[in-house]
């Protein structure tokens, strides 16, 4: 269920978000060990879709000769600290370029002690 914010409510502090914004460039450079020219973008957005949290950031990392990455916070930037950005930044990213292909292929079943066993009669 969504929270709504009336449209009189004032707007966010520009200083706290531009901060904020700044920190986790910086946190993510440091822990990805990017270059100077790295570009990293962070996006809030809210969403209206049912079952969605009610603001999303995101950190999109583009680097020189490889491909865009992408991590997705269910939370607004000034939520996310730094132990929260390493965690997920330590996690496989989401590829944005492979959107589109990855929808219409299909995913392999993961091999392990994790697996699931075969259905019988398999």
């Amino acid at each position: 269920m969504h929270r709504f914010v009336s449209a009189d409510s004032p707007p966010a502090d520009p200083s706290v978000a531009a901060a904020e914004t700044a920190a986790l460039k910086r946190w993510t450079s440091d822990f990805l060990k990017l270059g100077a020219d790295a570009v990293i973008s962070v996006l809030t957005t809210p969403c209206v879709d049912p079952g969605c949290p009610v603001v999303e950031t995101t950190v999109l990392v583009q680097a020189p000769g490889a491909t865009a990455r992408a991590w997705r916070f269910q939370r607004s930037r000034v939520a996310v600290n730094r132990v929260i950005l390493e965690q997920v930044l330590a996690t496989p990213s989401f590829n944005p370029a492979a959107r589109a292909s990855a929808a219409s292929t299909e995913i392999a079943a993961p091999s392990g002690a994790n697996a699931l066993p075969p259905p019988k009669g398999a």
